[in-house]
């Protein structure tokens, strides 16, 4: 859209709504992927785990 001199608010629009999608994704994969994924794909101990879960769900927070 830069490349095609399209308006900024056009952009920043489209940019908001990109980051909504993104975000919801996001919240979706939390709620239904994660608790299979800690059953069946995460090693280690609880606090081993938990530390995993926390720092993505706080990059996952941040990024959105």
């Amino acid at each position: 859209m830069v490349e095609e001199a399209r308006c900024a608010d056009e952009i920043l629009i489209q940019a908001a709504a990109a980051r909504g999608a993104l975000g919801q994704f996001t919240a979706r994969l939390l709620e239904h992927h994660l608790a299979d994924c800690v059953n069946s794909c995460m090693e280690g101990d609880r606090v081993q785990i938990s530390e995993r879960l926390s720092k993505a769900i706080a990059a996952a927070l941040k990024a959105s």
